[in-house]
């Protein structure tokens, strides 16, 4: 049955490595039937079947056997060693299957449905002989024992077994919150902890949340942490790294013409019109926090002036002004906050005004 109680993300792999994901239910919804897993292949030419639904539509029973011959169909660049294929006798997978078991004899799970034939224009009972390939259990094992197998006794069996983040600008990649298994055989109380305070841990259900605090770290440089699973006198260590680049905008200021010729002056005895431009170049928005002009402070008009007071990445500000103090030089003054990393920044620019 479906269920809206979500799930945790623990690992995964693509095609190329037999394409599987395996998530943690925080809570076994009521009704279902759990499938054992079989981590050996069977013999060649077994019979097996898979069970699917297509798109979420009802249940759909497919059977067929393991063939030892090789058709060229979709993705056939992928590694052969690492899949089942198929050859149905009744009924077939469509798209929307993609995901679904396959059973041996003993009906337990040797392979994850990945692809089949793309079929065009042709209805999908005109594909006759219908194969389609799963990736092998027996491949996707070596990284999901962890998570399944029970640890032997004064054991403490602990997943993965290290953690790596890549940060820029705050983003992480692949995500700051990663889940982390620890299980021991008796089931005696288990201890996690973190020994860096940009690493958060949390319990969530049967995991651990490990969460990157990216606001924690105000520089680039590659950090280390270690977490610690501690339980009956066991303990293991995950070390767990953090790549961070802090990348800061890059704000040009122009004013436009300088220097600055006179003009007729208007009611407020004001000759000198100009523009001025903050023009963001390496894709970092940034807001500004001052603004003055020949040692005065005009923050609090800022957004009067460009409009706005935050500039997006690779974005402008523009300004159109008039000047009606003395001729000569002056000074523009700029100061912001990046967004994302919260780095400042300073810029001004010497305008002439001309007689």
């Amino acid at each position: 049955p479906r269920t809206p109680i979500g799930a945790r993300y623990l690992i995964s792999r693509p095609q190329i490595s037999a394409d599987f994901s395996l998530l943690l239910l925080p809570s076994v919804p009521q009704g279902v039937t759990f499938a054992e897993w079989e981590a050996n292949d069977p013999a060649p030419h077994a019979e097996v079947t898979g069970i699917h639904h297509p798109r979420g539509a009802f249940k759909r029973i497919s059977s067929g056997t393991l063939t030892g011959t090789y058709w060229e169909i979709d993705y056939s660049e992928v590694p052969r060693q690492n899949y089942h294929q198929v050859l149905w006798n009744a009924g077939i997978v469509e798209p929307g299957s993609s995901g679904s078991p396959l059973f041996n004899s003993a009906k337990k799970v040797i392979g994850v449905l990945s692809y089949g034939y793309r079929i065009g224009d042709y209805e999908w009972c005109d594909i006759k002989p219908s194969i389609a390939a799963y990736g092998r259990f027996s491949v996707a094992y070596g990284l999901l024992r962890s998570y399944l197998d029970d640890p032997p006794p004064g054991t403490l069996n602990v997943a993965p077994d290290r953690v790596s983040y890549r940060v820029e600008n705050r983003a992480v990649t692949p995500g700051p919150v990663q889940r982390l298994v620890a299980r021991t055989p008796d089931g005696a109380p288990i201890q996690v902890a973190s020994d860096s305070p940009w690493l958060a841990v949390r319990q969530s259900g049967g995991s651990w949340e490990l969460e990157l605090k990216p606001n924690l770290i105000s520089r680039s440089g590659f950090y280390t942490a270690l977490v610690s699973v501690t339980s009956s006198g066991l303990t293991k260590t995950v070390p767990v790294a953090a790549e961070v680049t802090l990348r800061p905008s890059a704000v040009a200021v122009s004013a436009t013409p300088n220097p600055v010729p006179s003009g007729e002056p208007d009611a407020d005895g004001c000759q000198w019109s100009f523009a001025v431009t903050l023009d963001e170049k390496s894709g970092v928005a940034t807001t500004l926090s001052r603004v003055r002009f020949g040692g005065y402070d005009l923050t609090g008009q800022a957004e009067q002036m460009f409009g706005a007071s935050r500039l997006a990445a690779n974005g402008k500000l523009e300004a159109k002004l008039r000047y009606c103090g003395a001729a000569g030089e002056h000074v523009l003054e700029f100061a912001g906050v990046d967004d994302a990393t919260r780095l400042t920044w300073n810029r001004s620019i010497a305008v002439e005004f001309k007689q």
